[in-house]
């Protein structure tokens, strides 16, 4: 249930004068699109779900925060307030050994890619994007399905649209590795 700007403040607005039947609404409207992105990332469930219900508790206490005609658009807005609570979730976790998204994406399929139907290339690609951890596939989901700007993802990403573009080359040869593995054949 996508919802206009006016919609959004009017919502917002309800919500700042203690109107729980608006943040239901609000929920059932964003709360959809925080977890597609959070997902986009390759969190487990659990954790996606934590910060969920963290970035629409941090909203429904603060709805004023969001400035209308600021340097951000409500869902650049949005998705920062959702990275920010999954970066503090995560701190808060005992931490583990990972391995690096090279060993990740390391394979041993060798089929050719002239023999793979449509199907079976997308499949590649998207066995490779899972693959991906962390910021690396977030960054990319954000950029190839959300279709947002550097700019943009820098500020929900909170980091510097210089860091974003790195990042992004870096997860696309990443995924660029995995796809010459999977496929037997050099894709450049």
């Amino acid at each position: 249930m996508a919802l206009t700007e006016k919609e959004t403040l009017i919502l917002l607005n309800l919500m700042a004068a203690g109107d729980q039947a608006a943040a239901r609404k609000f929920y059932q409207a964003y709360a959809p699109v925080v977890k597609g992105f959070l997902k986009g990332g390759g969190w487990e469930s659990s954790l996606v779900e934590d910060a969920v219900q963290a970035t629409m508790l941090d909203i429904w206490k603060h709805p004023n925060r969001y400035q209308p005609g600021g340097s951000a658009k409500f869902k650049t807005w949005l998705l920062g307030i959702a990275n920010r609570r999954l970066i503090d979730l995560l701190r808060k976790r005992p931490k583990q050994a990972d391995e690096s998204d090279d060993e990740m994406i390391a394979t041993d399929i060798d089929e050719g890619y002239s023999r793979m139907h449509e199907a079976q290339r997308g499949s590649a690609v998207r066995q490779c994007l899972h693959k991906l951890k962390g910021s690396h596939r977030q960054l990319l989901v954000l950029a190839h399905e959300h279709e947002l700007p550097g700019r943009e993802i820098a500020e929900i990403m909170g980091m510097p649209e210089g860091t974003v573009k790195s990042a992004l080359h870096t997860a696309k040869g990443l995924v660029r590795k995995c796809l010459e593995r999977l496929l037997g054949v050099t894709t450049r």
